[in-house]
C-alpha cells in the first residue's frame, strides 16, 4: 500500500479505507496516526479526520519529543485551520 502514489484519489480512497479497517488494531500506533494524517491533509474533503487523527497522534507523542516537538509546530502554523472543537482539545493538552 505504500508504494501507491498519493497524487491519485482513487489510491487515497483505496489506502484510508485499509486503514480505517485497522482503525481499532492500531488504536495506540503513533506511526499509525501519523501515516493516517498525512494522507488526509492530502485529501481536504477529509479535514474532520484529519482532525481527528492529528489529535490522536499528538497525545500519543507525550513520551516522544521528537515528534510531539513536529506536531505542536504543525498546531501553531496551522492553528486556524482547526475547528473551535480541536482547538479547544489540543490547547488543554498543549
Amino acid at each position: 500500500m505504500k508504494e501507491l502514489s498519493l497524487l491519485n484519489k482513487s489510491n487515497r480512497f483505496l489506502i484510508l479505507s485499509y486503514l480505517n479497517e485497522n482503525l481499532y488494531n492500531d488504536h495506540l500506533d503513533i506511526d499509525f496516526w501519523n501515516y493516517k494524517q498525512i494522507i488526509e491533509i492530502i485529501d481536504r474533503d477529509n479535514i474532520k479526520d484529519f482532525e481527528k487523527s492529528f489529535y490522536k497522534a499528538y497525545i500519543l507523542s507525550k513520551n516522544n519529543e521528537k515528534i510531539k516537538f513536529k506536531l505542536s509546530e504543525y498546531f501553531k502554523k496551522n492553528y486556524s485551520r482547526f475547528s473551535n472543537e480541536y482547538k479547544k482539545k489540543i490547547l488543554v493538552n498543549f
